[in-house]
């Protein structure tokens, strides 16, 4: 019987999500189980590769960030702490759907 993947379960946080090599990122880890974070100032984006995400079986959730303002990358609060665990959890509850949560 072959290892469980490692990425499985986990959550990845991709900066510059919305396209490119980000985006390229996402579909890889997805396709590994991950759940993904987009972090992109290009909200309609982000929206559009979290359906492109979803419709393949992703978990998504998209958080507006500006990598240049350090208060905006901190606001991407690290995956295993119990307060993303509380976002994630509320954010993918509301929505119903992984990519509705990115608007």
């Amino acid at each position: 019987m072959p290892a469980p993947d490692p990425f499985r379960g986990r959550v990845a946080v991709i900066t510059g999500g919305a396209g490119g090599i980000g985006f390229a990122m996402a579909e890889a880890f997805a396709a590994r189980g991950a759940r993904i974070v987009l972090a992109d100032l290009d909200e309609a984006g982000m929206a559009q590769r979290a359906k492109a995400l979803a419709a393949n079986g992703a978990e998504v959730l998209c958080v507006p960030t500006d990598v240049t303002l350090r208060e905006s990358v901190a606001s991407l609060t690290p995956p295993g702490s119990a307060s993303a665990q509380r976002t994630w959890s509320a954010t993918t509850r509301e929505s119903r759907s992984p990519a509705r949560s990115c608007r």
